[in-house]
């Protein structure tokens, strides 16, 4: 409201008359409002861009934290499938060696 005032005195004063004095005061009492809800605007439009780069930053992180763990997952089971399969190939080995141990025990035998 001070502002308003000043604008009118100041067109009133400078000749513009009152007529012009109390159109510039209600022109800037007009526009107060809509500058207010221009400012409020800007400000919520510059929270919801930070908070959609807060979100995007954490979505990648997210994104970076699942991308990492599914590896380690499949790290997991490659490493679990290459054990089987390591032994197995003792299982087929130790057999392989009993039947070669009870053939030698048994050629010792004959002789």
């Amino acid at each position: 409201m001070p502002t308003e005032l000043v604008v009118g005195l100041a067109t009133l004063l400078l000749g513009g008359g009152a007529g012009g004095g109390l159109l510039a005061w209600w022109v800037a009492r007009k526009k107060t409002p809509a500058e207010v809800d221009s400012i409020i605007v800007g400000g919520a439009e510059k929270a919801v861009l930070v908070m959609s780069q807060a979100l995007e930053a954490e979505q990648k992180a997210h994104a970076a934290t699942r991308a990492e763990r599914d590896f380690q997952v499949s790290e997991n089971v490659r490493k679990t499938q290459r054990i089987i399969l390591l032994e197995d190939r003792l299982d087929r080995a130790q057999v392989l060696l009993d039947d070669l141990r009870t053939e030698l025990a048994a050629l010792r035998a004959d002789t």
